[in-house]
């Protein structure tokens, strides 16, 4: 049996993609919490590879669809915010949203504003018009 080494996988795992998912299952053996098998189902192995060098070993969240949701609607609001210099009525009705929502979605971007400040991060000049 040869040995499979970084350099060789890739091709390896191209000609012989049974033995990349039995490798997998080890892994999963290993922390029952790996997303490893759900992440077979939509990447490829060449893919799965680059994503392990890239977080292999970190602790990653993966938001939840309401806190996806509610963080594109606060890239919307912003990006309507500054680049189309809409007014928040305006912005609450593109995105079809209730006056609560569109307070959250305020008190999000604040949120996010005062992080970027304390972490004493710079935002793109657009952007300071929020």
């Amino acid at each position: 049996m040869h040995n499979i080494n970084e350099e060789t996988l890739a091709d390896h795992l191209s000609e012989r993609a049974d033995f990349f998912y039995c490798a997998l299952s080890f892994l999963i053996s290993r922390n029952p919490d790996s997303i490893i098998p759900e992440v077979t189902y939509f990447m490829h192995p060449d893919q799965i590879i680059t994503f392990l060098h890239t977080f292999g070993g970190r602790t990653l969240k993966i938001p939840t669809v309401s806190e996806f949701s509610l963080d594109m609607h606060c890239a919307l609001a912003a990006y309507y915010r500054t680049c189309h210099e809409m007014p928040w009525p305006s912005i609450q009705e593109k995105l079809k949203i209730d006056k609560s929502k569109l307070n959250t979605i305020q008190a999000r971007i604040q949120e996010w504003l005062e992080k970027i400040n304390r972490d004493n991060m710079s935002l793109p000049k657009f952007l300071t018009s929020i």
